[in-house]
């Protein structure tokens, strides 16, 4: 009777799950000016507007402002369609359903664009430390480096002759970014912005650097991180990365999801190298917005527990 009862109950899950997939339609991919701009009506209930939201079959897409438009991908990603006016409100049909070929696909996508939104929302403790913080904190006097941030161990880089970009947040501009190999010193740059792209500089593996910045007032940060070899930088396992090249997606995205995945590896070690990989895509918004919270994610946490680098 136990046996029978546990395999309907298997039965019964992996039905909702087909059933779940069978709904889906696709993504948000991109839309202009703000979310408030758009209404996503599902049956009775509205859907929150946001990049990679899930669509489903029969949800229907109004434009609020008729100069902007929404970009869907449906068909499991496959078609893409822009709302605007002309064509609003649009209703996703049966037709735009995820293909059951592409279910097991996307069931895997579904969670990366899971992985990119958990970074888009606020970490509970960190949210609750910093709102045991004093003013100062949500204002750092001084510049602070998340990236480089390093409690749960060094962050790494790989090696080679690249640019390296930085954000920061706090402090007063100007700032002065010097980066130094041991006692060798391989940039020293004035700029206005909490952010820098060096020059190209060969980063040799098995070495650290360290980075320090200094504001106006003579404050300043310094930090670090370790280079290692590109044989050593984690990469997506095999299936997965076979998943995203059957679903043919767009290589923005691709490459997107492939740095989503490298940022929640281990102890937030490859958040740095993430980071580099998203700084290339300047004209995606999933991208940029997620380049800004890597640089931003660790904020409560430098604010309560102080800072510290490793040495060259």
């Amino acid at each position: 009777m136990m046996k029978k009862v546990c395999i309907g109950v298997v039965l019964l899950g992996w039905l909702w799950s087909v059933h779940a997939i069978a709904q889906d339609a696709g993504w948000i991919n991109y839309f202009d000016g703000t979310p408030e701009n758009y209404q996503i009506k599902r049956g009775n209930e509205m859907v929150p507007v946001g990049l990679f939201t899930v669509l489903q079959v029969g949800d229907k897409i109004s434009i609020n402002n008729p100069q902007n438009a929404i970009e869907l991908r449906l068909d499991g990603g496959i078609q893409e369609v822009k709302v605007t006016k002309e064509n609003s409100p649009f209703q996703i049909g049966m037709d735009n359903q995820v293909p059951p070929l592409l279910n097991k696909q996307w069931i895997r996508i579904k969670a990366l664009f899971n992985d990119w939104l958990k970074f888009m929302q606020p970490d509970s403790e960190q949210a609750e430390n910093a709102s045991e913080q004093p003013n100062n904190c949500a204002s750092p006097s001084k510049p602070l480096v998340a990236l480089l941030e390093n409690m749960g161990g060094p962050a790494f880089l790989s090696s080679g002759e690249r640019s390296l970009h930085l954000q920061w947040y706090g402090g007063k501009s100007p700032y002065r970014v010097l980066i130094q190999q041991r006692h060798n010193r391989l940039l020293s740059k004035i700029t206005l912005k909490p952010a820098i792209e060096t020059k190209v500089i060969n980063f040799e593996a098995n070495k650290s650097y360290r980075v320090t910045i200094f504001d106006a007032k003579g404050e300043f940060f310094m930090g670090g991180f370790r280079v290692i070899e590109p044989t050593m930088v984690p990469t997506m396992p095999e299936a997965l990365q076979e998943v995203l090249q059957i679903a043919n997606l767009p290589d923005n995205l691709h490459q997107t999801l492939q740095a989503t995945w490298l940022a929640v590896q281990t102890r937030n070690n490859w958040i740095l190298e993430a980071y580099q990989q998203l700084a290339r895509l300047t004209n995606y918004p999933p991208a940029q917005l997620l380049k800004k919270v890597l640089s931003q994610k660790q904020e409560a946490s430098l604010c309560n527990r102080g800072l510290r680098g490793i040495r060259g």
